[in-house]
């Protein structure tokens, strides 16, 4: 192999020559060299490239196939903010090494056309890049892009060609506004695909405009006549026919008479011109062209996707077959032997000789559709046992559950009968209605008989014949008894009504004031009877008396 590959060792190098080149860095300034792609293993590129750039330049650290998406995610932390990483630079570069050159006819000291040939675009530029021609002409002109230097690489010279008119036209608009010597230019450059392009063309020029200022000034008769002179061409022409006898003069007048003249300015104008351009070597598609590509690619997508789904239906089928080939051919204590009967099993080598026989003979022709049916076929056979399986063992777990739920609604119809009697001992009100209560009795009464007679039932089959219980309903059954009896369980215990307040006992007359009434009294009759008006007694009104 290194052998055969001999003449190929100088250029395995070469691509890290080219990106060196096309910076400003120098081979010294290389610190290390990341090798990426499979192929670059091999010992005879590693010691080229060693050879070249020295022993411990290649990078070890870094595995070569994941090379590139290193590189996308430093190049992704620089672009973020929340990474604090070195500046990483990315540029597209055309890489066909070729450079881009202009070609025109011009006028010759001679007098006759000389054709000039211009590098404008060198070899690797960045995609994007833009270079402005400046063409000095009174009339419409053609330029031609090419490559340079193509006889060893069997490309087309050339590229495309630009007519550009309507030179004269605005050659003569901006002339009569101003302009001196208007200039064409046209901007060619490397489009994001790659390609060589024309952008615009157009005829720029300096036009002098009057200025603000200078409008202002006019307007209130203003001016000088130094300013005047400095930007007026009119003024210097007179300034030349005067004679120098008269200098003095004039200067005098001038003095004496402001001038009128206006202040203007160069302001850069350009009028665009029409390109009109051929192509030379690859030829753009029309409008029609690309409609139709893009048809023929959506059906080529399409035909690709029909043929994806169609593999993969293909190899799902052989591989059921095969599992099915392998489960008929197992020992006879394995599960599909305990839960299939000999009727299916029969049914389903039967089927497996058919569709094996129809893959070797006809299955390269068949549509998608065929191909699941034959496994729809199959499968519906295989379904019953593959479900007697499953029941085999979820339903003892749901078994489980269910009788837990009944013993649960047991409890709970026992505590609240319970409760009850206490609530009517105390005269509480009744946290569960009568009919509360005998619905779920009701509820557990009919699930416990249709879970014992289920039961009965299941104990006189086999393996390999359909289960009566089926844990999906004994869940089912299960969750609603347990949810029906939690939900009742959760309800808040009534609070007792309020006794109603007795009244107040009247209040009573204070005993001191009868029974100083009476000592008043036994008083009087003992008190002797004497012959003149009582005076009244100190303290006491007479009222009180």
């Amino acid at each position: 192999f290194e052998e055969a590959c001999q003449d190929l060792v100088p250029r395995f190098a070469q691509p890290i020559w080219d990106a060196i080149a096309s910076t400003e860095f120098k081979p010294g300034d290389i610190s290390s060299i990341i090798l990426a792609g499979g192929i670059s293993r091999v010992p005879m590129v590693q010691a080229a490239i060693k050879a070249a750039f020295g022993e411990g330049k290649i990078a070890q650290n870094v595995n070569a196939d994941e090379a590139a998406v290193l590189g996308a995610a430093f190049y992704g932390a620089s672009l973020s903010r929340q990474f604090k990483t070195k500046e990483v630079k990315v540029q597209d570069r055309v890489l066909n090494g070729l450079d881009i050159a202009v070609s025109y006819l011009a006028e010759s000291k001679t007098g006759g056309q000389r054709t000039i040939n211009t590098p404008v675009l060198p070899s690797a530029s960045i995609y994007g890049a833009k270079k402005v021609l400046t063409f000095k002409r009174k009339e419409d002109f053609n330029i031609t892009l090419g490559y340079k230097e193509t006889e060893e690489l069997y490309v087309p010279p050339q590229i495309l060609e630009a007519e550009i008119s309507g030179v004269a036209e605005a050659l003569a608009n901006l002339t009569s506004r101003g302009a001196i010597d208007p200039l064409v230019k046209v901007t060619v450059g490397i489009s994001d695909s790659g390609m060589a392009v024309i952008h615009d063309a157009s005829v720029y020029g300096e036009v002098k405009e009057e200025t603000i200022v200078g409008k202002i000034k006019n307007l209130f008769g203003g001016g000088s006549s130094s300013s005047s002179s400095s930007s007026s061409t009119s003024a210097s022409d007179e300034a030349e026919t005067a004679t120098a006898s008269d200098s003095t003069e004039t200067s005098s007048a001038s003095a004496e008479e402001p001038t009128t003249t206006k202040e203007v300015k160069s302001v850069p104008s350009m009028i665009p011109l029409e390109v009109t351009l051929r192509h030379l070597s690859i030829i753009p598609f029309s409008a029609e062209e690309i409609i139709d590509s893009r048809k023929r690619l959506v059906a080529v997508d399409t035909a690709e996707k029909l043929r994806h789904k169609k593999e993969e239906a293909r190899n799902m089928l052989e591989g059921y077959l095969y599992r099915l080939r392998d489960l008929l051919d197992g020992d006879e204590k394995s599960p599909f032997m305990l839960f299939s009967k000999p009727e299916e099993r029969q049914k389903l080598e039967e089927k497996l000789k058919e569709n094996f026989r129809w893959i070797n003979d006809g299955a390269e022709d068949a549509e998608i559709n065929e191909l699941w049916s034959r496994r729809d076929d199959m499968e519906a056979i295989e379904k019953p046992i593959q479900f007697r399986y499953e029941e085999d063992k979820v339903a003892p777990k749901e078994l489980e559950n269910i009788q837990k739920a009944i013993l649960a609604g047991k409890a709970f119809i026992e505590s609240a009968l319970q409760n009850r009697t206490q609530e009517v001992e105390e005269g509480l009100p009744h946290k569960y209605t009568t009919q509360e209560i005998d619905d779920v009795k009701a509820r557990l009464k009919e699930t416990l008989e249709w879970l014992e007679e289920g039961v009965a039932e299941q104990k006189k089959l086999l393996k390999n014949d359909d289960p009566v219980l089926i844990s999906a309903e004994m869940k089912a059954r299960g969750v609603t008894l347990q949810n029906h009896v939690l939900k009742l369980s959760k309800r808040k215990t009534p609070t007792p009504p309020k006794k109603e307040k007795a009244p107040p006992p009247p209040k009573e007359e204070p005993k001191e004031g009868k029974e100083g009434v009476k000592k008043e009294e036994e008083a009087g009759e003992n008190k002797p009877v004497s012959d003149g008006p009582e005076e009244p007694k100190q303290g006491r009104a007479p009222e009180e008396l």
